[in-house]
């Protein structure tokens, strides 16, 4: 007999059972349903509704799977083929060259990623290639050879700023180059003495002149170079021996730097009958990395060089040249931790305490072996001009050689910025106002980064203000890590008292403040605050051609003045 509709569920024999004893003769129940009720009324079963769920779900879910295998297995095949192909038009170097540069691992190269190739393909291809050497020919046996040493002590990475962030010490991959950067990449090396004529001055012979070994290439059009490259351009004439000097530390130097001011200049210090002695700044960069790592740039202070070399450049008396460590922080660092932060790089400041060519004797001439040992040239007696002192006809101060070194690198320095101590003291005794800079990198070397570089190329050098600097104030520039430890310093009560009313005012990045002789800051102004108020203001008819970010800071020195005589100075 066939079941009623509404035959009852028998009654539950396994009275007692365990629960999970009963939901399985339940589902058995549901499964037993007569053909009255056919198909089956999957509504009135829980356990029925999710088991159709859930086979649905893991059908759709094999799908996707499927799905996604197989576009995998096409990618794999394409990207196979793409490579096999590549091989086979622009060989494997190409292939090599490629992956290099395709920074993100997508298989194109965007703009970003192909401009430090295009760099390189120009310096390749370009028709003035120059020489990163002096080239094969052989040694003339009577010319002398200077033995230059390098001394190397790597960059102090506890100095830097971020090294006190946590994230920045778990996530280091930008940075490995900095890591493995111990020593110089030469030790030792040679140079003919001859290879020193292009730091000579070409023409009169001048104590105090100033003149220039390497030109700028920046202009009104071009403030900048590009962060975006990995290899120097060639170089050829004065520049030659320039790069072969900073190539005895790393195999990648730029001797046109980035940012302003850029090049080599240099000075007579002193000047006899037969010698002369120079001094020469240089300012330059590295580059640490090389693809497929994203650009990391190591940026010294300066280099100061100090040569005395005989006139006809065929004996060199003393050579140094050196990164300054007078000053807590004298590296500037810039590196990109994507492809396409060329824009926003990550910026810090360091301390480096040595980085150093030295020559520890003259000149001479050397003694020439062949490959068996035996003696082709021997130098007989050395010249007497190796040994004795020199008498200088003219000359003036190293102090002087750097300050006039100084000045042509930076036109603000127009202005005498004092130590913050003796700012004060003369502001007292003149009865000025003090102008004060306050920032992490030095403002008057290639250390100095954003505003602060900003400022000195724009407003600090414009002549309203160099007038207004000189009528009323003392200037001085100081370092924040500097100042934080003078503030610490009770041996000196009333410097400390200075350093921490200018602190009490400062913020990032850059500070400028007004003081009374006594120290009171009456005005101050954060540096990216006059940025934005220059970049956002409409111009008068008057101020077309006029920078706003000068006459903003004329302003600024302007209401300086008014504040001062206002409380009765």
């Amino acid at each position: 007999m066939m079941p009623s509709k509404d035959r009852k569920k028998p009654p539950d024999r396994g009275e007692g059972r365990s629960a999970a004893s009963a939901a399985g003769a339940n589902c058995v129940a549901t499964a037993t349903q007569t053909t009255e009720h056919y198909p089956p009324n999957f509504g009135r079963s829980n356990r029925g509704r999710c088991g159709w769920k859930a086979l649905t779900f893991l059908s759709l879910f094999v799908a996707v799977v499927a799905v996604m295998a197989g576009n995998l297995a096409n990618r794999i095949m394409m990207e196979t083929f793409v490579m096999e192909e590549m091989k086979l038009t622009i060989g494997e170097e190409g292939v090599s060259i490629f992956n290099a540069y395709d920074r993100d691992g997508d298989g194109h190269l965007n703009v970003i990623e192909f401009e430090p190739l295009l760099e390189r393909l120009n310096i390749e291809d370009t028709a003035e290639r120059g020489d990163f050497t002096y080239g094969d020919e052989d040694l003339d046996p009577a010319e002398e050879v200077l033995t230059i040493e390098a001394n190397f002590i790597p960059l102090q990475q506890d100095t830097m700023s971020k090294a006190k962030d946590q994230s920045f010490l778990t996530s280091r991959s930008s940075l490995s180059s900095l890591d493995s950067w111990k020593t110089p990449k030469e030790e030792m090396t040679a140079f003919p003495a001859s290879a020193f004529r292009p730091l000579l001055p070409e023409n009169h012979v001048q104590v105090s002149k100033v003149y220039t070994i390497i030109k700028s290439k920046l202009n009104m059009m071009t403030n900048q170079l590009s962060s975006n490259r990995y290899f120097p351009p060639r170089v050829k004439g004065k520049e030659i021996i320039v790069h072969r000097l900073l190539s005895v530390f790393h195999s990648r130097p730029f001797i046109h730097s980035r940012f302003g001011p850029q090049g080599t200049v240099a000075v007579v210090k002193a000047v006899s009958a037969d010698y002369v002695d120079i001094v020469f700044r240089t300012h330059a960069e590295f580059q640490l990395n090389e693809p497929p790592s994203h650009p990391f740039w190591f940026t010294p202070a300066q280099f100061i060089g100090h040569l005395i070399i005989r006139k006809d450049a065929s004996h060199v008396k003393y050579f140094n040249m050196h990164v300054p460590s007078n000053r807590s922080l004298n590296v500037d660092m810039e590196w990109m931790n994507g492809p396409n932060e060329v824009e926003n790089m990550e910026v810090d400041i360091g301390f480096m305490p040595k980085m150093e060519l030295h020559a520890p004797n003259p000149s001479s001439q050397v003694t020439i072996y062949s490959e068996s040992g035996e003696v082709l040239y021997e130098p007989s007696n050395q010249q007497e001009m190796s040994s004795g002192t020199i008498h200088w006809d003219e000359e003036i101060s190293m102090e002087e050689a750097l300050v006039l070194l100084e000045k042509e690198m930076y036109p603000f320095k127009k202005i005498e910025y004092m130590p913050l101590n003796a700012a004060f003291k003369r502001a007292h005794a003149e009865r000025k106002l003090v102008h004060h800079v306050l920032l992490w990198g030095a403002l008057d070397d290639q250390s100095c980064c954003g505003s602060g570089r900003t400022l000195r190329e724009t407003s600090l050098e414009s002549p309203p203000v160099l007038q207004l600097l000189g009528s009323h104030y003392v200037s001085s520039w100081s370092l924040v890590a500097e100042l934080e430890v003078i503030k610490q310093n009770k041996s000196d009560p009333e410097y400390a008292a200075l350093a921490s009313m200018s602190l009490e005012k400062y913020n990032f990045p850059v500070e400028m403040l007004v003081s009374l002789p006594n120290g009171t800051v009456i005005h101050h102004i954060n540096a990216n605050d006059l940025l934005d108020a220059s970049n956002t203001e409409n111009a008068s008819i008057l101020d077309t051609f006029t920078d706003p970010l000068v006459t903003n800071y004329a302003k600024f020195l302007k209401e300086g003045i008014s504040k001062a005589e206002a409380v009765g100075f």
